[in-house]
């Protein structure tokens, strides 16, 4: 193994052109792998993945509401009296908005409306099968009904309610049931509300004390899909900033949810990434600088790291569709075992050693440390976890080209 290394430093010893071209060829190369690589920021990721746990992530990304994003509209001057129609003429204008491509494709559904539709549906529903909804005590109240008396007076409120403008919108429900038999167990129906925060007024959803229009919008994305969602946040914001000087600056709006929390997540994440590496670097180019005093040979350490890092997310983005900024984060402690790679040769360089005597000396230890070190960490590789994969993955990698 030594004789193929040395052979291989004297062909480019000799031959420092070809040297040369070998690594622009190189580098051109890992930066068109470079490119196909994509960097991800959900969280999920260290979630483990197969069919036992296949719901458990969907229900992670999908379930409870992790998708919806929840925009409140209510006045600027909470000391003023509320005005629902300006509320609600602010939130008309915020869904023309949200209505609009490009940000609409990034939509599932928004909802600040109750459906009238379907609350007749429901009705007609419940009339159609009213004898499956029927409880013990709805019978004797049947039968009070179905007294003459009764009848008539219940036959006059019919005709009344025909002709008032709600007549439209209650007719076939009156001439399916005249004696609204079916009253009492809508009643019932209000038991299923979800919550008692909400209420309807004029068809739009207020909260509970009427003091806010709610609006709800439903992703397209799950909530760790931060770079889609960053598209549709970017989108929301700047309807809200269209919406509020539309009307004097009287009304206020306030976006909140599970994706805005993600985004946040993730561009800390993506900062302390950087912070890390940097603090990293910073600590070992000051413990270098302080034992050679020597700026070329810092350079060339630099330089070996760089080309490591470069090899690790190129051949990442040819090996994987995508790499856990958490995981490039904790790369930063595999940059101090990298380092021992470039600092034992030009340790024995700076004895006096002869680079082709340093490289006799130190290979055969090396390249055994460097085999076991990537070992364990390609070991990671096995696990269920892909975030944990990535840094299997990329930690191996960097190994891997700083030594070469």
């Amino acid at each position: 193994m030594v004789q193929t290394f040395l052979k291989i430093y004297d062909y480019f010893r000799r031959n420092t052109r070809s040297l040369y071209v070998l690594l622009a060829l190189c580098v051109i190369l890992a930066a068109g792998g470079l490119f196909l690589l994509n960097f991800d920021e959900d969280v999920s990721g260290f979630l483990a993945t197969g069919k036992e746990h296949e719901r458990i992530g969907y229900a992670y990304r999908n379930i409870g509401g992790s998708n919806k994003i929840i925009v409140s509209i209510g006045m600027a001057d909470q000391t003023k009296e509320t005005d629902p129609g300006l509320l609600m003429e602010a939130a008309d204008h915020l869904a023309v908005l949200l209505e609009k491509e490009p940000v609409r494709e990034h939509i599932k559904a928004i909802t600040y409306k109750a459906d009238p539709v379907l609350t007749l549906e429901v009705s007609d529903f419940v009339t159609n099968y009213m004898p499956y909804f029927l409880e013990e005590e709805d019978y004797a109240r049947i039968d009070s009904l179905l007294q003459p008396h009764m009848m008539e007076q219940r036959m006059a409120g019919v005709k009344q309610t025909l002709l008032s403008p709600a007549g439209m919108m209650l007719r076939n429900t009156l001439l399916t049931d005249p004696l609204l038999f079916s009253g009492p167990i809508l009643q019932r129906l209000e038991g299923f509300r979800p919550s008692e925060h909400f209420t309807i007024l004029s068809d739009y959803i207020f909260a509970g004390d009427g003091s806010e229009v709610v609006l709800t919008i439903d992703s397209q994305y799950p909530a760790g899909d931060t770079g889609n969602n960053k598209k549709l946040i970017r989108a929301i914001d700047q309807a809200i900033e269209e919406t509020i000087p539309a009307f004097e600056n009287k009304v206020s709006v306030t976006p909140f949810g599970a994706a805005y929390i993600a985004l946040t997540n993730a561009g800390r994440l993506r900062k302390d990434t950087w912070i890390s590496v940097a603090i990293a670097l910073m600590v070992i180019g000051i413990l270098l600088a302080f034992y050679f005093r020597s700026a070329r040979q810092i350079m060339l350490i630099g330089a070996s790291i760089l080309a490591g890092s470069l090899f690790a997310f190129s051949m990442a983005g040819v090996l994987t569709s995508s790499l856990s900024l958490i995981a490039i984060g904790a790369g930063s402690v595999i940059v101090g075992i990298a380092v021992n790679y470039p600092l034992h040769f030009l340790s024995h360089t700076r004895e006096g050693y002869t680079p082709r005597q340093t490289l006799a000396d130190i290979v055969p230890p090396l390249t055994t440390g460097n085999i076991t070190t990537v070992g364990a960490f390609l070991s990671l590789l096995f696990l269920s976890s892909p975030a944990m994969r990535g840094f299997g993955l990329f930690a191996s990698l960097l190994l891997l080209g700083t030594i070469l």
